[in-house]
């Protein structure tokens, strides 16, 4: 995965390689978003989530932890409210 900030993500396997829209949100910090998204692909990986599912799980727990204030948790309710938001296009 590689992040591109307000431009989305790119995430490549050894078979595609995806492009994933950012969401846009109001934004209250951006600390700790990376780590968020990192901890979300971690989850969906532990729990078997198909590919497109963890991606779009990713970018929207990203968009939901920008949401808050420092470095406080989003609710996963907030997150839940995002997923549907993330375009994903295959890239290759």
């Amino acid at each position: 995965m590689v992040s591109m900030g307000g431009a989305g993500a790119i995430f490549a396997t050894k078979d595609r390689v995806i492009q994933a829209s950012s969401v846009e949100v109001p934004v209250g910090s951006t600390v700790g978003a990376g780590d968020a998204v990192v901890a979300a692909l971690a989850f969906a990986e532990d729990t078997g989530l198909p590919e497109e599912d963890a991606i779009r799980l990713a970018m929207a727990t990203g968009a939901a932890s920008v949401m808050q204030s420092g470095t406080q948790a989003a609710d996963r309710s907030v997150i839940d409210c995002l997923v549907g938001r993330v375009e994903l296009s295959v890239v290759a």
